[in-house]
């Protein structure tokens, strides 16, 4: 007896030449590559050949996608959630309206997405995504809350949201980021001084200070206050109410008594407001602190602060010791180097350890203006003039308005016998600081000396 091949159906048949098409796609796709649009042809017949086969379906929308035939995606997908109204594929469909650029119909179907399956943390996330991008943020926040409420792992909502307000911050999106922040701020309690000292710099950033102290005084009212906080707070608050800002640095001390930054910047405020004495001792106290603390070691702006808070409190004997003890630990610090040198240029002493100095602070920092006009001074003062003019030029041309720099080239053209120019640079540097009584000293005084030639410097250099 002859048998017989068993015959397919025609639904049998449909299938088995479906896969041959999506087979062929495959290798079509990877012989030339995924914008191929043979493939994609091939998918979309293998689809119409068994259309309830999803897997074919997404294949081929995925193809038409890529081959920007952004239309004929979109419709299969559609027809495929017809056929299938609580299917997946309405995720797909999302993405394939986004690709295309249509975001309205794309919320709609990530919406749709996810009221078929809330449990799931990527569609909440597509979603929030979508409408960040869309820039319709509140949208996106209430989705996010929404999603915290019925997703299985509420927890990657929120980090999203941490992740999407830092990019706002990188892109200087500032309002933007201050609204994610203000977002995640009740439901982050862990983290709530962190966030609030964030929103604080935000606000300062927008030109909102009123919101901006607002976050930080709550901060220093909290169980575990930060020094910055304090800090921070007391910076605003100068701008408009000198009272109120030493009332913060002195809740400061009562709540953080050994703390360096609070000490410093007290020692830094009252610098700036001309109590010397106090800045000195609130200086020797954080340094008494610190040196029980070894593991925060007090930075090299600290004894330049130092250093120069006692020069000016009259204290140069103390002056130098501190600035000797910043150098000991800051050999290279410029800032240093230089003060000293010109304290003691000033004072017309120790100038051959002076010049060593500034010389120094010239290699770390050849182009500082005020660096050359120190070292100019050191040799105006060793009686070395011509070398002091070449130096104080160099200066003036590189800090051409400076009152000090025009008031030292004054003296060092005077000390050449060219007073009509050592005139000249002093009325420069009067104009430039009107408060500068030697200055107009040393006007008056040239005023009332006998009228001198012009041209005395060469003998003298």
């Amino acid at each position: 007896m002859r048998r017989t091949s068993p015959r397919l159906d025609d639904s049998e048949l449909a299938t088995a030449r479906a896969l041959a098409l999506y087979a062929t796609a495959a290798v079509r796709e990877a012989d030339g590559g995924l914008q191929s649009d043979d493939a994609a042809d091939m998918l979309v017949r293998a689809h119409e050949l068994d259309p309830d086969a999803y897997r074919v379906t997404a294949r081929a929308a995925a193809a038409l996608l890529r081959t920007g035939r952004m239309d004929e995606a979109i419709s299969l997908l559609e027809q495929a959630c017809k056929r299938e109204p609580r299917s997946l594929a309405r995720a797909d469909l999302a993405v394939a309206c986004e690709a295309a650029g249509r975001t309205d119909d794309a919320v709609r179907h990530y919406r749709k997405a996810v009221e078929i399956a809330p449990q799931y943390d990527v569609l909440h996330i597509q979603l929030v995504r979508v409408l960040f991008s869309a820039k319709r943020d509140q949208e996106a926040l209430e989705a996010i809350s929404d999603g915290r409420k019925k997703a299985s792992n509420p927890q990657t909502l929120v980090s999203f949201c941490y992740r999407m307000a830092a990019d706002f911050v990188s892109a200087r999106e500032i309002s933007r980021a201050a609204a994610c922040f203000e977002f995640l701020l009740p439901d982050s309690p862990e983290n709530e001084n962190d966030i609030r000292m964030l929103l604080a710099g935000l606000y300062e950033d927008m030109g909102d200070k009123d919101a901006a102290i607002r976050h930080l005084d709550t901060v220093t009212r909290s169980a575990a206050p930060r020094p910055d906080a304090f800090v921070n707070l007391a910076l605003l608050q100068r701008g408009t109410d000198r009272d109120k800002a030493a009332g913060t640095l002195s809740r400061a001390l009562a709540r953080m008594p050994g703390d360096q930054t609070i000490l410093l910047s007290v020692a830094v405020f009252q610098m700036q407001d001309g109590k010397l004495e106090e800045a000195v001792e609130s200086f020797r106290l954080a340094e008494q602190v610190a040196a029980s603390s070894p593991e925060k070691p007090l930075t090299s702006a600290f004894y330049l602060h130092f250093g120069s808070a006692c020069e000016q409190a009259g204290e140069h004997r103390q002056a130098e010791e501190v600035f000797r003890r910043g150098l000991e630990k800051y050999p290279d610090d410029h800032a240093i180097l230089n003060y000293l040198a010109y304290m003691w240029a000033d004072a017309g002493i120790n100038l051959g350890e002076a010049r060593r100095l500034v010389e120094h602070a010239l290699e770390l920092e050849p182009a500082n203006g005020a660096y050359v006009d120190t070292l100019a001074w050191v040799a105006y003062r060793e009686g070395k003039f011509g070398e002091a003019l070449e130096l104080m030029l160099k200066a003036a041309a590189l800090l051409p308005e400076d009152p000090v720099v025009l008031d030292h080239l004054g003296d060092v053209y005077d000390a050449l016998g060219r007073r009509e120019d050592a005139a000249e640079c002093w009325k420069k540097s009067l104009a430039a600081d009107p408060t500068d009584d030697n200055v107009r000293e040393k006007l008056a005084g040239e005023a009332s000396r006998p009228s001198a030639t012009h041209g005395c410097g060469a003998e003298a250099r």
